[in-house]
């Protein structure tokens, strides 16, 4: 189900049962996996989003006096930046940024900023790739991503 006052870019893919609420922005070419809600989120071009995550930048998370309604504490909404991946039913919440090229292992809970090209994993569990034990931290996912790190940083210099 998509909301109004949504932005949805072209070649984007949204699986089935997804919900994508207003003031939520999706860009170019990414995928979203069915079963999963993105709630006020902005996700940056060709991310991938798996199958049942949770995604979402409100959340009432206190009530001091259980007499009156909810405390609701706005916060900020997550960034997923470009060419990040979410795994099978991550949760991430709240004002945060997933750099761009940051992997987010599938069930993790994520409530902090996720730098780029690194592995979020578990509860806010964050891990350059070169230390991942296993296979993942060798994936050419981040081989891409430090390609495209080098090429900004020298086109950077050339025109300073």
């Amino acid at each position: 189900m998509l909301e109004q006052f949504i932005d949805v870019q072209t070649g984007t893919a949204i699986g089935s049962r997804v919900l994508v609420t207003s003031r939520s922005s999706i860009g170019i070419g990414v995928t979203v996996g069915s079963n999963s809600v993105i709630n006020k989120a902005t996700i940056g071009d060709y991310a991938r989003i798996g199958k049942g995550c949770r995604i979402a930048g409100d959340l009432i998370h206190r009530q001091l006096d259980p007499t009156i309604p909810w405390d609701d504490a706005a916060e900020s909404a997550p960034i997923i930046d470009d060419h990040a991946f979410v795994g099978w039913g991550a949760v991430i919440v709240g004002g945060v940024n997933i750099g761009p090229g940051a992997y987010v292992c599938s069930g993790a809970l994520i409530t902090r900023d996720v730098p780029a090209g690194y592995i979020a994993y578990d509860r806010n569990k964050i891990i350059h790739p070169g230390e991942w034990p296993g296979a993942l931290g060798k994936s050419p996912f981040f081989q891409l991503t430090v390609a495209e790190d080098l090429a900004t940083a020298s086109d950077d210099g050339a025109g300073g």
